[in-house]
Parts: structure tokens; C-alpha cells; sequence
């Protein structure tokens, strides 16, 4: 009798979850809350120049209120990272799940006959373990900021994990469509 954290059942809920998961931990990685791209840095536009001259007749200086922009970006930007973390978190303990629910595979994965057969898994798991131990380092601040530039390591590998993310998942996205019919299926059988 399977368990239930072989069943089909589960495994498709933590497929779902993980991609939820990763994307909006991607979401906020990559985008800042302003909806700019996280790469480029905080400018003072001209729009905000000229909220800026229209508050400024209403008795706030335009250096306040750039001032307020900055400070509310600020918080904005950090409440974006916990998101990041917190979601990123959330998607490490699902993969570790989702490495339990497929060990014999996992256990096979050492061989070189089962790397040479999987190329895409295998480099998708190596960025993998990249990304999630430099995000940790980065996270807990293990080892002095300027020995290595773990910043860059996680946004590069990152941005290649997502592309490797979703060609994982367009692989399989007839399993995504099936698997409900099939989960309902059996539940109609029992009933």
C-alpha cells in the first residue's frame, strides 16, 4: 500500500505548491515593488519631480518629499525581500519533500549512466543546490560579505533556474492536466 507521501495524490499537491511557490519567490526576487526590474538603481524621475513641485506649493519641500519616496521604496523593497525569503523557505522544505517522494530516483541520480540519460534534470538540480546555498549564505550572513560575491552567484543562477524551472515544467505539463482526472477518478470509485 503506498503511504501517503507517495501517493499521487501528494505529489501532485507538492508540484502545485512548489510552483507557486518558486514563482512568486521569483516574482519578488527579480522585480522590485515599484515594477521596475531589480538590477537597476532607484532614480529620481521626472514624474516624481513634478509631484514634487505641485506638493511643494502645499508646504512640503521637494527634497521631502524625496525623502518620503526613498523611505517608502525602502520598506517596500524590504518587505519584498521577506516575501522572497520567506517563499524561497517555503519552496526548499517542498523540494526536500519532493526529494523524499522521488528517493529511488534521487538515489540513481550518481551514476554516470543516469547523468548522461538526464543532462537538463541534472544540470537543473546542480544550479539548484547553487541557488539554495548561496541564498543561504547570502540570508544568514555565514561567511564576510566581501570574501565572495554570493549576491551575484544567486541572481545569475536564479535567472537560469527559472529558465530550467519552466522548461521542467512544460515537460510535464501533460501530467499537470491529467493527474486531477485521475486523482477524481479513483475517489469516485471508492465512494
Amino acid at each position: 500500500m503506498k503511504t501517503i507521501i507517495k501517493s499521487l495524490a501528494s505529489k501532485y499537491l507538492v508540484n502545485v505548491l512548489m510552483i507557486a511557490a518558486f514563482g512568486i519567490s521569483a516574482a519578488t526576487g527579480l522585480i522590485k515593488p515599484g515594477g521596475e526590474h531589480r538590477e537597476r538603481r532607484p532614480d529620481f524621475r521626472s514624474e516624481q519631480v513634478t509631484q514634487a513641485k505641485e506638493i511643494s506649493t502645499a508646504g512640503i519641500s521637494a527634497e521631502n518629499l524625496k525623502n518620503i519616496t526613498v523611505n517608502t521604496s525602502a520598506r517596500s523593497e524590504k518587505t519584498n525581500e521577506n516575501i522572497h525569503i520567506y517563499f524561497g523557505l517555503f519552496w526548499l522544505a517542498l523540494m526536500l519533500f519532493h526529494v523524499i517522494q522521488h528517493w529511488n530516483w534521487f538515489k540513481k541520480m550518481f551514476s554516470v549512466e543516469h547523468i548522461t540519460k538526464n543532462k537538463l534534470l541534472s544540470v537543473t538540480m546542480i544550479v539548484f543546490v547553487l541557488m539554495a546555498i548561496s541564498g543561504i549564505i547570502i540570508w544568514t550572513e555565514v561567511l564576510p560579505r566581501g570574501f565572495i560575491n554570493f549576491k551575484e552567484i544567486h541572481e545569475v543562477t536564479g535567472q537560469l533556474l527559472l529558465a530550467l524551472m519552466l522548461i521542467h515544467v512544460f515537460q510535464r505539463v501533460k501530467w499537470y492536466f491529467t493527474v486531477p482526472a485521475k486523482i477524481f477518478k479513483r475517489k469516485t470509485i471508492l465512494a
